[in-house]
């Protein structure tokens, strides 16, 4: 039995592109925030919705924000679940 084929790897960080890079910018986040909240994998409508509204949250809070989400993810494993899982999922 083959391998099923995929097109990503739940295990890297999806790329930041341009038309989500110039927003961040222009909202005043310090650079590599967006690149930190994509690698959190946070959804798609959140960062429209702190993109599309200014002042509040603030650059500050989503930079706290992400940080005390990457301290919780810190050490965290993950693995692609397999078949001998069984009845674990």
């Amino acid at each position: 039995m083959g391998e099923a084929p995929h097109d990503h790897d739940v295990f890297v960080a999806p790329l930041v592109t341009e038309a989500r890079r110039e927003p961040a910018a222009a909202a005043g986040w310090q650079e590599g925030l967006i690149d930190r909240i994509t690698a959190l994998r946070w959804p798609e409508w959140r960062i429209d919705l702190y993109l599309g509204i200014r002042g509040f949250p603030s650059p500050e809070m989503i930079e706290s924000e992400v940080s005390d989400r990457e301290r919780l993810c810190e050490g965290l494993c993950a693995r692609e679940a397999t078949w001998e899982d069984d009845e674990r999922l």
